[in-house]
């Protein structure tokens, strides 16, 4: 769908070439096939960079909502401290601050859905989407090999959201992922629900 919708005209291509490969033969049906390949390549990529900038958006517009929705509380229930310990992620410290200042249940357990699409937009925007980053110089020891100089540890604790293998690795969502994530937004069904979805 998200093809459909993004590259309708370049898609049009494709299908020209499958139906273009029912009658070709000998050398023309090779370079078409070639075609087809590199064409098949290049729209996965691009499929792949849609959906990542799906979870981007999806993550950073609720951050933004639930800081919002925090800020224009202040003028009944101020801010008086800093919630949540520097060892916290931004929704864990956000959990703890809405269930201080306004005694709502936002926890975090009850949403993991949460979690994993934080990680996997930290690890798109920080990282540009590579599941296993060199280590900064700092990180590593005078007899460090090539498998020590790559940070794995998003790959480690989110293989699901991995494609490929050592410094190729990518950050990739798929479409059923996706879709789970924007379901996930339906936990927060209730009265304070359209605060958070803009409705």
């Amino acid at each position: 769908m998200l093809l459909r919708l993004t590259f309708p005209v370049s898609l049009a291509s494709v299908a020209k070439i499958e139906s273009a490969l029912e009658k070709a033969a000998g050398g023309y049906y090779e370079h078409l096939v070639d075609q087809q390949h590199e064409l098949h390549m290049y729209y996965s990529d691009q499929e792949r960079f849609v959906r990542n900038m799906a979870v981007v958006a999806l993550a950073s517009r609720l951050t933004h909502a639930l800081r919002e929705m925090a800020r224009s509380a202040g003028t009944f229930s101020p801010r008086k401290k800093r919630h949540g310990g520097t060892d916290k992620s931004e929704f864990q410290r956000l959990w703890a601050e809405y269930s201080e200042r306004f005694d709502m249940n936002f926890d975090a357990d009850l949403m993991p859905f949460i979690e994993p699409m934080r990680a996997v937009r930290n690890q798109i925007v920080r990282d540009g989407g590579q599941a296993n980053p060199f280590k900064s110089q700092v990180e590593l020891g005078p007899d460090s090999d090539f498998h020590d100089m790559l940070d794995l540890s998003f790959s480690k604790q989110y293989p699901q959201f991995v494609q490929g293998e050592s410094s190729s690795a990518e950050v990739t969502v798929s479409e059923e992922q996706l879709e789970e994530m924007i379901k996930g937004w339906s936990l927060l069904n209730g009265p304070h629900s359209s605060w958070v979805c803009g409705s």
